[in-house]
């Protein structure tokens, strides 16, 4: 049985990796596909996207449940429990695929009298929503093998296998609509690219259980037991799906709100703020979702101090990282959107994005205690966080929208975002974890304030004094800023003697030893 922490920065690394190739990927196909598609079919395809995204709901959050069963049995090296999990999982991602499948069948029949298509368009946009629908019913079944490379803690090998498709995927789009194919071919290369990585994915599930002495087959278990575990698992999965459902109404709403108080054209200048955030949210979450089977882990072992440590060490590592990220949003947001989009957004997306930023002060650190708090098996906690933070959300937008414009809804999504990551759900994770909220404050926000005063100074001096000429000259001032974060997080952590070998002490932050009292990480550090 391999100890979890020893791959932690390797799947951190693969994380990032994964999430950089699929936005630089992302940031020059889209035109291609814009202009290869012209506007008519680009935007049916848009639509379609929109019908089909919703259908990934479906998932119930079964994939999280898989991830922490899948850490505890590799945790107790208990290979019947981790097969019982896996025969019952696949038995409901079959259903869930099926009837990915079936829904998609609904729009495809229906999209004529939903929105005016071409007749001519009609049959490719229906056999695209029908292949579209069985991509994510197959994406399903292979979610449980990702998830349960996750719950071993080999994101590593995950990446290894989505890395390379990402790039096949993108030569396919480019070499299918350079063909002159449209809309149905794209969504046949999806398919098949689905397939053959989901395929690998398997072999390479397989391949790594074996390796940590373990043989994944199907049970036959009796039919009692297998209703009772898929209740368990479905009792877990649901919270995680409502918890899902709030994140998304906080998220996805705001253009809506947009589009029915204000004039649509309203909705670019919201939108391109909102876009950024997405990114710097994307970010944050690659970071953490680590240390949901490290938690997990720990708890099948009763191990608390770890479990307090590995808190400490998720929150800390992603609220450091995403500083520079999100000051630079704040502080060079107007002149970024000028030269990135055009000066006429720089004003009204500038200050959008400062608003939403204020909101997101603590986002990181929430979304390293969702993780843990998924690994301790308390996904109900977040569920009804995000619950009431949707409906907050929801109602002051709709309040704020009609007296402050464009402003109002961005602080509509602010203030109970603050709430929540700023109050209400650290308590909950601070109380699940052994940590007191106090100490919470003091170690993680109050070091990341005094690891980022040197960057907002700096970022506020060269705003204000300095117009920058091109996004280059403005990437680099960030780069540098950020670079004088990186060794103040450096010096402030691990003192003078980490600058010299950082690896080991890097190495216990991550993994949760860095606080525990009495290790050789905990002595040394200055401001320990």
């Amino acid at each position: 049985m391999s100890k979890p922490p020893a791959r932690a920065g390797r799947n951190l690394l693969s994380n990032w990796t994964g999430l950089f190739l699929g936005i630089v990927i992302s940031f020059f196909l889209s035109p291609y596909v814009v202009n290869k598609l012209g506007d008519a079919y680009y935007g049916l395809w848009a639509v379609l996207m929109q019908f089909t995204g919703y259908l990934n709901l479906l998932d119930f959050g079964v994939r999280e449940a898989v991830i922490r069963n899948a850490s505890r049995a590799n945790a107790k090296h208990a290979e019947r429990k981790l097969n019982r999990v896996y025969s019952v999982s696949l038995g409901l991602y079959s259903v869930i695929g099926l009837l990915c499948v079936l829904a998609s069948l609904i729009p495809a029949f229906g999209l004529e009298h939903w929105i005016t298509v071409d007749p001519a368009k009609l049959r490719e946009a229906q056999i695209a929503i029908v292949l579209s629908g069985a991509t994510i019913g197959l994406s399903f079944v292979f979610n449980l093998y990702s998830g349960i490379l996750a719950g071993f803690q080999r994101f590593d090998l995950t990446n290894t296998v989505t890395i390379p498709f990402q790039l096949i995927r993108a030569a396919a789009v480019v070499i299918t609509l350079g063909a002159g194919y449209k809309i149905a071919a794209l969504a046949l290369v999806q398919l098949c690219v689905t397939i053959a990585s989901g395929l690998t994915l398997v072999i390479m599930c397989h391949i790594q259980l074996r390796k940590f002495g373990m043989n994944l087959h199907l049970l036959g278990l009796p039919f009692r037991r297998t209703v009772a575990l898929a209740k368990k698992l479905l009792g877990y999965s649901v919270q995680v799906l409502i918890s899902n459902i709030g994140q998304r109404i906080t998220f996805a709403s705001d253009a809506l709100i947009v589009a029915t108080f204000l004039p649509v054209t309203a909705v670019t200048y919201y939108a391109i703020a909102g876009s950024l955030i997405d990114y710097f949210r994307n970010f944050a979450v690659s970071t953490v979702q680590i240390f949901n089977p490290m938690a997990s882990h720990h708890h099948a072992l009763r191990q608390q101090d770890r479990i307090r440590g590995t808190l400490l060490s998720s929150t800390t590592l992603v609220q450091v990282l995403g500083a520079p990220i999100l000051l630079a949003y704040m502080i060079f947001g107007e002149q970024f959107i000028g030269l990135w989009m055009g000066e006429r957004f720089a004003d009204a997306s500038g200050a959008v994005l400062l608003a939403l930023g204020v909101g997101m002060l603590l986002s990181p650190a929430h979304h390293a205690m969702t993780a843990v708090l998924y690994g301790l098996g308390q996904p109900h906690i977040v569920a009804r966080c995000r619950v009431a933070e949707a409906v907050a959300n929801l109602s002051l937008s709709i309040i704020l929208v009609q007296k402050m414009g464009l402003i109002g809804v961005a602080l509509g999504t602010t203030i109970p975002h603050l709430l929540l990551t700023g109050l209400l759900l650290p308590w909950y994770a601070c109380k699940a974890s052994g940590l007191g909220f106090g100490e919470f404050y003091l170690k993680v926000v109050g070091r990341c304030v005094l690891v980022s005063t040197p960057f907002l100074i700096g970022a506020l001096l060269l705003n204000h004094y300095v117009r920058f000429p091109n996004l280059a000259v403005l990437f680099l001032t960030i780069g540098a800023l950020t670079a004088v974060h990186l060794l103040t997080f450096m010096l402030m952590y691990f003192g003078i003697d980490g600058l010299r070998k950082p690896g080991p002490r890097l190495n216990a932050l991550l993994h949760g030893d860095f606080w525990n009292e009495g290790s050789e990480a905990a002595k040394k550090p200055a401001a320990a």
